[in-house]
């Protein structure tokens, strides 16, 4: 009734489904929220952080780094899903190949197992690594060879199970100085980086360059830290405020260019299809 050409949000993809004919019907532009990719099309783009765009990003510094073997420990869920088809599909010259993937479910005894089911093989390779060391003066002594089982894992987890998964994997022999720990955004929680096993490990996750001012003042203002997924909200009302400028409508071709816009995730850019594509930084996380 009141003729809404532009929408901010909704959060879930399906909302998305249930909104879908009104859409295409009144020719709404959808500013969606989600980061379910599969329902970007011409008048919805999604702006959600896209974990398949993360984990792509973390797979090409491995290839980078010339690490050729990789592991995953992935949620049994939606999103474990997603990841591992992105691993399995992910494929550089066809030298980076998954060779191991566990699923685990939300409890510690799950997490323990899978964790402990991905380092089969390493006790061996330690036992190997400390034998040529200590033979290392000897003459005539042939140690038989060990192969490393993997040399790069990626913990696609968060909070607590982070922390088990990976300290899980240390206590069966996977030493993160022998083997680089990888992840995606989830990662960034100041509560679990302290975990003596994520040392050296490096994760994918959008800009804060612009975030430290925004935060402040959102806390001021609501009581409580910003929501990551607020700051898109935000990018998004920021961006539709940019183009209008004088103009009393907003021409939604006017967001679509090559170079994109800097918000407070970082650099994003819309393409006719109804994706929003986003540049990731790279972490390590030290001392």
């Amino acid at each position: 009734e009141r003729k809404i050409n532009f929408v901010i949000g909704p959060l879930y993809s399906k909302t998305l489904t249930s909104i879908n004919d009104q859409v295409k019907n009144n020719q709404i532009n959808i500013l969606a929220l989600s980061n379910n990719k599969s329902f970007a099309k011409k008048g919805v783009w999604i702006f959600g952080v896209d974990p398949k765009e993360q984990t792509e990003r973390i797979l090409d510094y491995a290839f980078e780094k010339g690490l050729t073997k990789t592991a995953a420990l992935l949620p049994k869920n939606s999103y474990g899903l997603l990841l591992f088809e992105t691993i399995s599909n992910y494929e550089k010259n066809g030298i980076i190949a998954p060779v191991r993937i566990e699923f685990y479910e939300d409890n510690i005894k799950s997490q323990q197992s899978a964790a402990k089911k991905l380092a089969q093989g390493f006790d061996q390779y330690e036992s190997y690594i400390k034998k040529t060391e200590s033979l290392e003066t000897q003459d005539n002594i042939v140690v038989k060879e060990v192969e490393k089982p993997f040399d790069s894992v990626i913990i696609a987890a968060s909070g607590q199970s982070l922390t088990v998964l990976s300290s899980q994997l240390q206590y069966n022999n996977v030493d993160p100085e022998k083997v680089q720990f990888l992840g995606t955004s989830s990662w960034e929680d100041k509560s679990i980086l302290n975990e003596p096993a994520l040392e050296g490990g490096v994760f994918a996750a959008t800009s804060q360059l612009f975030q430290k001012d925004i935060k402040r003042i959102y806390k001021n203002t609501f009581k409580k830290d910003m929501p990551k997924i607020a700051m898109i909200a935000y990018d998004i009302l920021a961006l539709l405020i940019a183009i209008e400028k004088d103009k009393k409508t907003i021409n939604i071709n006017d967001l679509i260019n090559k170079e994109g816009f800097l918000g407070l995730r970082g650099l994003f850019r819309l393409s006719k299809s109804g994706t929003v594509e986003r540049s990731f930084d790279l972490k390590t996380i030290k001392n």
